[in-house]
């Protein structure tokens, strides 16, 4: 079972599906929650143990700032078995 925060991102992630440029900052704005929370619930959600897969992965890439610099990031997206998750399960 997730807690509050972790199926707010996972909501999102889901909700957003099929998006490959889902990051931090996108998660944190959509949701309300601090880019250190949101970070924190990404982690929970990639944490495979021996009872339960890896929900969501993160990929490198860069985007572009307003300025026209670009900044690193890593996009963030579920895997199959977080698609299929049901978050109220225990």
């Amino acid at each position: 079972m997730l807690k509050e925060n972790s199926k707010a991102v996972w909501q999102y992630l889901k909700d957003n599906a099929g998006n490959e440029t889902i990051t931090l900052d996108d998660i944190a704005e959509a949701t309300g929650l601090t880019t250190k929370q949101v970070n924190g619930c990404v982690l929970g959600l990639q944490r495979a143990t021996e009872k339960k897969p890896a929900y969501a992965y993160r990929t490198p890439g860069k985007i572009t700032k307003e300025d026209g610099t670009e900044k690193d990031v890593k996009f963030i997206a579920l895997t199959d078995e977080g698609l299929a998750l049901d978050p109220d399960a225990e």
